[in-house]
């Protein structure tokens, strides 16, 4: 935890400062304290992936290595490049990339359902529902179209990131290295003459929309997903730079959020609370840290 949370913060100070032509000799010592929690980080993962390594060289493998994220980086890898520093490394980053923005949108969806309690009781019901139809299995997915809507809404509203990138254009503009450069992708999606209401929070929104047909084999079900993308919905980027990891993430949140919506009572501290305000940190966004909520464990819940 402490390696995920270091990196983004050192990234953000030393972005942030006005350090000029010393940027590469300060940069390093800024982020000292980042590097000593990735190397007690590796220190604890290198040694499982070496042995993980020995172990697929020498056709050792247990059933238990067959379904993990170690296991997974290894089948990407080609086997005389295994490297278990590098494949360590890579896991960090996937560990990063997986569960910041996940944990970031999971905090948004408490708050929201918390400004409405009968969008809360929606969807426990239709979590329960889902749960007793198919359990913890892959149909889970396809029977939380309520939750699904609800999470496309929320990410219309309350993006957890913007993106920003170098660029070259075609016709020799270049754009110098160090230039930010930004899409205005809060205002595209808030500002959608296609939608009623635009501004107004409506979980509802793109389940209504999925009865609406559309003329091609793709259907309205993928259309008004949350995880599709489209001029329309920009949380995870359009065209050929589309964050391939979206289907995982969209999942992962499902998965926590039905979980606590199932075992767990969800509540404000105190009574009367809104919804506090957001953080702004170099054009990226995130939920508040400081507000308390109250997750009481139900149990009655087998």
């Amino acid at each position: 935890m402490k390696f995920q949370h270091s990196i983004f913060m050192h990234a953000v100070v030393t972005i942030s400062l006005p350090l000029g032509p010393l940027r590469r000799l300060l940069a390093p010592v800024i982020s000292l304290s980042h590097r000593w929690n990735m190397r007690k980080a590796m220190a604890l993962l290198q040694p499982v992936v070496a042995r993980r390594i020995r172990d697929r060289k020498r056709n050792q493998l247990s059933n238990d290595e067959n379904n993990d994220g170690i296991a997974w980086t290894l089948d990407l890898t080609d086997e005389a490049e295994m490297d278990p520093q590098l494949a360590s490394l890579e896991i960090l980053h996937n560990l990063f990339a997986g569960s910041l923005a996940p944990g970031a949108m999971i905090t948004e969806m408490i708050f929201q359902v918390l400004m409405d309690p009968k969008l809360l009781d929606d969807l426990h019901k239709e979590a329960t529902q889902a749960l007793e139809e198919y359990g913890w299995t892959d149909k889970l997915f396809g029977k939380l179209a309520l939750q699904d809507s609800f999470i496309r809404e929320l990410n219309r509203l309350y993006p957890t990131g913007a993106m920003d990138e170098n660029f070259t254009f075609s016709g020799g503009l270049r754009v110098p290295r160090g230039t930010r450069v930004t899409f205005p992708i809060m205002a595209i999606m808030k500002e959608n003459e296609r939608l009623m209401n635009p501004g107004e929070f409506d979980a509802y929104r793109f389940l209504k929309r999925r009865d609406v047909p559309r003329n091609d084999d793709r259907g309205t079900e993928y259309q008004w997903a949350a995880s599709s993308i489209s001029p329309e919905n920009l949380m995870f980027g359009y065209g050929k730079h589309a964050c391939p990891g979206r289907y995982y993430c969209i999942r992962q949140a499902k998965l926590i959020f039905t979980k606590l919506l199932v075992d767990y009572d969800i509540e404000w501290t105190e009574p009367g609370m809104t919804r506090p305000q957001r953080e702004i940190i170099e054009g990226q966004f995130g939920p508040n840290r400081t507000r308390k909520m109250r997750l009481r464990w139900r149990g009655d819940v087998k």
